[in-house]
């Protein structure tokens, strides 16, 4: 299984706390977003198991610590470990997911359309 680290957040650190930034989404982001939501795991747990024809994802770790196993037909299986908040990492249309949340941890999710349970794929 191939191993991909998310890429991170621009932050800014002082006393006061941290600032985590993304200027231009548009170059991140090769969508417009049409929905947000986060999950928030108080508990450690094992979520998605499925994918979607259509539907593309943009992941940002607020808190805590994820791993998301992704794979699709024809490529090696990769897992992707959110460990640091900030981190964030794209995925398209078509692959399989299952993440895997540590105890207190929320993961925040653009995604490129609104919910439509015909687009997945379980």
């Amino acid at each position: 299984m191939k191993k991909i680290l998310p890429k991170l957040i621009d932050s800014f650190a002082d006393r006061r706390g941290v600032l985590y930034v993304i200027d231009n989404l548009s170059q991140l982001i090769p969508f417009t977003p049409k929905r947000l939501y986060f999950i928030k795991a108080p508990i450690s747990s094992k979520r998605g198991q499925h994918s979607h024809k259509t539907l593309e994802q943009f992941f940002i770790l607020i808190e805590g610590k994820a791993e998301m196993k992704i794979s699709k037909h024809g490529e090696e299986d990769s897992v992707i470990e959110f460990s640091i908040p900030g981190h964030f990492f794209y995925l398209a249309s078509g692959y399989y997911r299952e993440i895997i949340f540590s105890h207190n941890t929320i993961l925040l999710v653009l995604a490129s359309l609104e919910y439509d349970e015909l687009d997945y794929l379980k």
